[in-house]
């Protein structure tokens, strides 16, 4: 009886030692795979960074550009009313 117990205890404990290591073997290879998949969102948010600030910086060139026309027309605005009140004289 003795002998059989020490059979089944090795069995169990080898049964064990493989299907633990399977696990840790998974394991490795999840861990590779989320890795991976953790660069690829990394590059995914710096290509979405990025493209909002080259976005941003567009819209600030388009502001200033806007900008500028208003400061143009207002200038030829006053312009055109020195020209009338010369013409009126």
């Amino acid at each position: 009886m003795n002998e059989a117990a020490q059979i089944v205890i090795a069995a169990s404990v080898t049964i064990l030692t493989i299907v633990l290591s399977l696990v840790g073997v998974q394991i490795i290879f999840l861990l590779r795979d989320l890795r991976k998949t953790l660069a690829k969102i990394d590059s995914i948010l710096e290509d979405t960074q990025n493209f909002s600030s080259r976005l941003s910086h567009s819209l600030d060139s388009f502001g200033a550009t806007i900008s500028g026309f208003k400061t143009a027309l207002s200038i030829l605005g006053f312009f055109k009313k020195e020209k009338e009140k010369k013409e009126n004289e």
